[in-house]
């Protein structure tokens, strides 16, 4: 299954859903404004991927340390995500979907993967 933190509209997630994606929004589960590091652990326990447009998530060191420590599968959409109108983004998820899910599946825990602007897919270094 799929986590999307608060970056990704809720909107977006349930749209993807209805599409037979396997996926949970961060607020079905905790307040909006929890912090990352008190979510983050429950990624590995519940076996949920990570998908975010917080790239600075990976440079802060207390999320960055939990995302190592968890072995957190984890893809950081393109940097230029959260400034993209609510249709945009929509339009980008939808078609860039299939590579996100089938790289991120496949992945061992503890990768860390970008998806570029173009929907290229390539790891990440943390």
């Amino acid at each position: 299954m799929f986590f999307f933190d608060n970056n990704v509209s809720r909107h977006i997630v349930d749209a993807l859903k209805c599409l037979g994606v396997e996926a949970t929004h961060l607020q079905e589960h905790f307040p909006a404004d929890t912090e990352d590091t008190v979510w983050i652990p429950h990624l590995r326990k519940h076996g949920w991927i990570l998908i975010t447009a917080d790239s600075k998530m990976r440079k802060r060191p207390a999320e960055a340390i939990a995302l190592r420590e968890e072995n957190v599968v984890a893809v950081f959409l393109m940097k230029e995500y959260p400034s993209k109108p609510k249709f945009e983004q929509a339009s980008w998820i939808f078609k860039h979907w299939p590579a996100v899910e089938k790289e991120a599946t496949h992945a061992s825990p503890g990768t860390v993967l970008y998806c570029n602007h173009q929907g290229r897919i390539e790891p990440l270094n943390m």
